[in-house]
């Protein structure tokens, strides 16, 4: 009987978005909680991979920019000029994520979600000026985390979910 109660969901998804084909794992399970069925446990985790944005290619092709420090009558105080230059192989950023959430049917109308997210995600693109060498590099040094929590009602008022 327990089994009947959960589902899980396990899988691969294939990307082939550079030169190197990804295998992303992820899964998900769905648990009745309530015999009645109003109440259900879901949640899942995966890892992600984001697209990489068409002028990251074209990065080192960009024009050289000049970026000039100047006074309060507008004389010249300094000039810095930043040839574009990408300091080792890029790769597709990517995430970890998971979610948790219950979900509590309160009428045939009225649902009560809450649920908690995290995403932490590695290799972002970063533009990193390098004044004494003039350079403006890019890389995949970048890293981003985020954590959400949500509590709210889902009125079904007719509505296909």
């Amino acid at each position: 009987m327990p089994f009947q109660l959960l589902t899980v969901d396990l899988g691969l998804r294939f990307d082939s978005v550079t030169d190197r084909p990804m295998r992303p794992p992820r899964a998900g399970f769905a648990l009745m909680l309530t015999k009645d069925a109003k109440t259900l446990l879901k949640g899942g985790a995966g890892l992600f991979y984001d697209r990489v944005p068409l002028n990251i290619a074209s990065f080192p092709l960009l024009p050289d920019r000049t970026v000039v420090s100047l006074d309060p009558t507008g004389a010249v105080l300094s000039s810095v000029t930043y040839r574009n230059e990408i300091r080792a192989g890029l790769r597709n950023p990517r995430s970890v994520g998971w979610n948790v959430e219950l979900d509590r049917q309160l009428t045939s109308d009225l649902l009560l979600r809450v649920g908690v997210q995290e995403r932490n995600t590695s290799r972002d693109f970063v533009l990193s000026p390098e004044a004494a060498a003039g350079i403006l590099s890019l890389s995949n040094i970048g890293r981003s985390f985020c954590r959400e929590f949500r509590l709210r009602p889902d009125t079904r008022s007719g509505e296909a979910h």
